[in-house]
């Protein structure tokens, strides 16, 4: 995927590590073109932070680590699309990590998703 935009590598990522942020993502999709078509302009792709925020962190992952019955599974889904991004070293994408879900997480939660450590390591200059 590394040929792929940042904000390509996000979403495809999401897409693929969790599945159920999909009608959220087409959902987002289809008000982007609304608002594209009621201002008259070309529709948007959707940002890197759009998604992070409102196609995984508030309406999967929040959820999730706020649920005591939450799926052993799902979360390891979670962490397995963390990861991913996190192992991409892009700048952009370990930056809206950090923004997005890191700062809003607890340490237990941390913990659950493998981050009880340092900070992500940036990539070099």
């Amino acid at each position: 995927m590394s040929h792929l935009s940042d904000d390509d590598l996000v979403r495809a990522a999401l897409e693929a590590h969790v599945p159920e942020a999909r009608t959220l993502l087409e959902a987002l999709d289809s008000a982007e073109l609304e608002s594209a078509e009621e201002l008259d302009r070309s529709p948007r792709p959707l940002g890197l932070y759009t998604v992070l925020s409102e196609a995984f962190y508030w309406p999967v992952l929040r959820p999730a680590l706020d649920s005591s019955e939450a799926s052993r599974d799902l979360l390891a889904r979670c962490r397995d699309f963390l990861d991913e991004l996190t192992a991409s070293r892009r700048g952009e994408v370990l930056q809206a990590l950090q923004i997005r879900v890191r700062e809003h997480l607890r340490e237990p939660e941390r913990q659950i998703l493998g981050w009880d450590g340092s900070d992500p390591v940036m990539p070099s200059a």
